[in-house]
Parts: C-alpha cells; structure tokens; sequence
C-alpha cells in the first residue's frame, strides 16, 4: 500500500484511511467505519457513508459542507482533518479577504483625506474652468442638477443642470444659466444624500442641493456622494 493511500480521517480524526484490499474504489478508517468512495480520473476522494452512530453529526456535516466538491483530494482531506479548509474554500476565504483589505485600504485613504491629507487626490488637469493662481482641481462631474430648498416643507427647486468641480480652495457650479462659485472656508455644514449633497454656506439662507449620477474612479466601495463630503471636509481643514 503506497503512502498516498493513507491519510487521517477527518470525520473521527484519529483513524488512518486505508483501501480496501478487495476493492480499487473504496477506503475505509478503521476507527469509526466510515468508507470514502475513490475516483481515480480526478483523483479525489468522496464521502460514502459512516459507521459508528457517534460520528453521524460529522458525517452529516462535511458531506453538507462539501456538496458541492463531489469530492475532495487528498491533501484537501487532511487539512480538513487538522481544522483547515478545502482547496475552493481557500480560494473564497483569500478573496474574501482580499475585499476586507481593499475596503480598509479605501477607509483609512478617506479618513485621511478628512483629515486634511490630500497628497493622494490625482489633481485633473483637462477641466476647462477658470483656475485663480495655486488652485487645483479635485473632482468634476457633468449632468449634476442644481437645487435650492424652498419653504414651506422643504420644497426643492431646480435652477440649472451644469457642471460640478471642486478644487482646493472653491466649490464651482456652471451652467448655462447659473453659475455659482463660493470658497470652501465659507461652507457651514454639508449634508450627504444618496444621489447628491446639500450645502449651506455663508450669505445664502437657502440651501444648495447638488445631485445626479457620479462616480470617482478611485472609490470602489464607498458610496460616492458621501466621499465628495469627505474630500470637501479635508480641504476645509487643510
């Protein structure tokens, strides 16, 4: 019997699968009883049924847990049977965690972002905008409605659909019949949507609603009208 035919079992842990000297297809632990069916082609080795009664919950859990292999090899088994994962499991686990990576990389990129750390924004340089002397463009988007709130009951109005910039000392608005441009130290409060932000800033009672459809290439998880929030917060304390 060659060693690639001896592995732990991983249902009881203890016993050492063996093949049986009568058949070329079926294993068997001689601890608990439990017979491993062998497909040669793919070399793997599929659960078949258990023994010993105290061992049917295990049983019952690993063939659930690997419905979907039909089977696994060898070396997939034993790492079962030292608490590991098989071969598609590990694949899932490292993409898993390589999202859980990306999203924290994203994270701690906008928190210090807000914190005034902007050496890692890609300054645009193709927007056609008047830029006063030292200003750098952060973010431009096309199609963003303007609205401003009226009152009673908070009714919106649209005034103009243009252009959205922000650079590193004003948030810019043009359009074809309003254009508004105000400093980013004049904002008072910012409030983020799902679709857009709202602004108030000083000398204008109303508030200033920016909405459409955006996306900033470099935010893949993060909702992005909440990341303009951010971006425009750090550069009002930078």
């Amino acid at each position: 019997m060659s060693q690639e035919e001896v592995f732990t079992c991983p249902i009881c842990t203890i016993g050492e699968i063996m093949k049986i000297e009568s058949s070329k297809k079926i294993y068997s632990c001689p601890y608990c009883l439990t017979l491993y069916h062998y497909y040669k082609k793919k070399e793997i080795y599929s659960l078949k049924r258990v023994g010993e009664k105290e061992f049917k919950k295990k049983f019952k859990e690993l063939t659930s847990r690997f419905e979907a292999e039909k089977g696994l090899k060898q070396r997939e088994w034993v790492n079962v049977a030292k608490g590991g994962r098989s071969d598609k499991e590990q694949k899932e686990y490292d993409k898993k965690q390589s999202l859980i990576s990306e999203q924290n990389e994203e994270k701690e990129l906008l928190e210090k972002i807000k914190s005034g750390d902007l050496s890692t924004i890609k300054i645009l340089s193709d927007v056609q905008v008047m830029l006063k002397k030292g200003e750098k463009v952060y973010l431009h988007f096309d199609d963003i409605a303007l609205l401003e709130e009226r009152m009673p009951g908070n009714e919106k109005k649209h005034i103009d659909t243009g252009d959205f910039i922000l650079t590193n000392k004003r948030v810019i608005f043009t359009g074809p019949i309003r254009s508004v441009s105000f400093s980013v130290s004049s904002i008072i409060n910012i409030v983020a949507y799902s679709k857009g932000i709202g602004i108030h800033r000083n000398s204008k009672q109303k508030m200033e609603i920016f909405t459409g459809d955006i996306k900033i290439p470099w935010i893949k998880y993060y909702h992005a009208w909440y990341s303009v929030k951010t971006i425009i917060e750090g550069v009002y304390v930078n």
